[in-house]
């Protein structure tokens, strides 16, 4: 025979679900972290924006004539410069990863324009 168990009335006051500050306690932590990494990330960051994402973008640009290379190389160039600038100031890593992180939907906010464009 199974048990019978008493069904709890009390019940808990509602609390406000903080999904934004959780998200932003979670990065900040995230970012406390990398500091200890942080010479090793920097050049890291910056041979990936200078080697890969603005290399690519620009490419991209030049080769998929949207009429548009007016607003889009210089987007690709500020963002570039964003990035190198706040590696080289020595600003706590939760910026330069937030500046990074920014870059990085920018300029794939460009390539998904020029690929809508192709197909």
């Amino acid at each position: 025979m199974g048990t019978i168990s008493r069904i709890s009335t009390y019940s808990q006051p509602a609390q406000p679900l903080n999904f934004l500050g959780h998200l932003a306690d979670n990065y900040l932590n995230w970012a406390d972290k990398l500091s200890f990494y942080r010479y090793m990330l920097i050049g890291i960051l910056i041979i990936i924006q200078g080697n890969i994402i603005a290399p690519l973008n620009l490419i991209l640009i030049t080769h998929v004539n949207l009429g548009m290379d007016f607003i889009f190389v210089p987007l690709v160039t500020l963002t570039t410069m964003a990035v190198l600038v706040s590696n080289i100031a020595m600003i706590p890593m939760r910026y330069v990863m937030g500046i990074f992180i920014a870059n990085l939907a920018i300029n794939l906010a460009i390539a998904g324009i020029h690929f809508v464009h192709i197909f």
